[in-house]
């Protein structure tokens, strides 16, 4: 057999046969079971999730969604409660789209102005949108990444 692409690999086959019945089984979670805001199973916390099991699309989102869930498993380690990010910044609007979409509805989401809030003004220019939605979305991770700076390094 010639190989023509890497979809004629046994391996590559192998492995989305199971991508698609892992899939499969996490449509059959009950709705209590899914995913949170900070990369975790609601009724399980010490169960963190990351890349495409989550709803994400793309390699960026995939590994961010990986850096929430590190930073959150970090996080309960040592005591501290988890990190919620900003619904202002594209990370925080994903997560929120992930959490909060109509599972009928739900589809696989990259991070996009999208699902960003609206600006508290209409703007009809979608440079100037974007613009706006990314100062707004700078200033809102500063904010965050101060909150994390002024935990404690480690829980008493």
């Amino acid at each position: 057999m010639v190989i023509q692409s890497y979809r004629d690999l046994e391996a590559w086959q192998v492995g989305m046969s199971f991508v698609e019945a892992v899939y499969d089984l996490t449509r059959l979670f009950p709705r209590e079971e899914l995913f949170g805001l900070t990369a975790q199973l609601r009724n399980h916390p010490g169960i963190f999730l990351a890349g495409q099991i989550t709803g994400v699309e793309g390699y960026l989102e995939s590994a961010a969604i990986g850096i929430v869930a590190g930073l959150n498993a970090h996080r309960q380690s040592i005591g501290l409660p988890a990190a919620i990010l900003p619904r202002e910044t594209a990370l925080g609007s994903l997560c929120h789209y992930l959490v909060e979409t109509n599972p009928k509805r739900f589809g696989p989401m990259n991070a996009n102005f999208g699902i960003m809030p609206e600006l508290p003004e209409p703007i009809r220019d979608k440079r100037e949108k974007a613009r706006r939605k990314g100062e707004q979305a700078l200033a809102a991770i500063d904010r965050f990444r101060l909150t994390l700076e002024s935990a404690p390094a480690t829980a008493a």
